[in-house]
């Protein structure tokens, strides 16, 4: 458990540096790396905050004469689970930006959305939390990126194969 809290400290770290380093670029390169940093510099705070609620709540309940809850032994992957979900999330990764490069990011995003939700999320994941996720996108990607901030948008293939 303190591994993952000292990788969650890590993580928002990252997002710190990152936002003052986009802080200095012109506002067309930086719209996106500081909206994701910004973005990370104000959900891993909180977090990290419910996962040291979480690790002070497990520790106060641990029985002082249960022998493995007073070693504080924690539950740890096999390499080999954790090789398969960086080569899941690398490959996904990889699905979506060759899909938007084809298709379009305005197609992709909200598909891409739905699927990662649906498979990785599994069954336990209701439509109606994902059509509120896919509805803030759409919102954020026709009215935000589209409308009031005039991103460019790079051109699909398929657009250049059938114009």
């Amino acid at each position: 458990m303190i591994s993952l809290l000292v990788f969650e400290i890590f993580i928002f770290v990252v997002f710190v540096l990152a936002t003052v380093q986009a802080s200095t670029w012109i506002f067309e390169t930086a719209l996106m790396p500081m909206t994701f940093s910004i973005a990370g510099c104000l959900v891993m705070p909180i977090i990290l905050w419910r996962d040291i609620l979480f690790y002070c709540r497990k520790r106060k309940r641990a029985d002082p004469d249960d022998d493995v809850g007073s070693r504080g032994e924690e539950s740890q992957e096999p390499f080999t689970v954790a090789l398969r979900r960086g080569f899941l999330l690398l490959g996904s990764i990889l699905i979506i930006y060759l899909s938007a490069n084809l298709v379009g990011f305005q197609v992709v995003l909200p598909v891409s959305a739905i699927l990662y939700m649906r498979l990785i999320g599994g069954p336990k994941t209701r439509w109606r939390d994902m059509a509120v996720i896919v509805i803030i996108l759409l919102i954020m990607i026709f009215v935000v990126y589209d409308r009031l901030i005039h991103v460019p948008w790079p051109t699909p293939l398929v657009s250049k194969l059938f114009p």
